[in-house]
């Protein structure tokens, strides 16, 4: 899980290239399977108002190009996380981190993916 520290710098011009060196770090992990769970939603202190639609933007580019790395399953939990235009607030500690709910969820769908 990894990608959204940096997402605020994100822009349309960059958004390819950024969503192909995500990938192509993630697939530089020496394991022989990786599993990547999609960006997550946010809504931190000083968050442009259009930060989640870059991020659904990215995830998408991100899927787009998992047919090229093969090793990668992707978990996308990201629906699971925004309820409507905003974060669900019951998973996250201040709107960027996540709270001890927000990580069963994730081990939910951790544990569903691998079973």
């Amino acid at each position: 899980m990894i990608g959204t520290n940096d997402i605020r710098m994100l822009n349309n011009e960059v958004i390819d290239s950024y969503a192909d060196t995500y990938m192509q770090t993630i697939s530089s992990l020496t394991d022989k399977k990786i599993y990547l769970f999609s960006i997550l939603p946010r809504q931190f202190n000083n968050d442009n108002a259009d930060i989640n639609e870059k991020i659904s933007l990215l995830n998408s580019k991100i899927k787009g190009l998992l047919s090229n790395y093969p090793k990668v399953v992707y978990i996308d939990v990201y629906d699971e996380f925004i309820d409507g235009e905003h974060i669900n607030y019951q998973y996250y500690s201040d709107g960027l981190h996540l709270n001890a709910y927000g990580y069963e969820i994730l081990s939910y769908y951790l544990l569903k993916t691998t079973s």
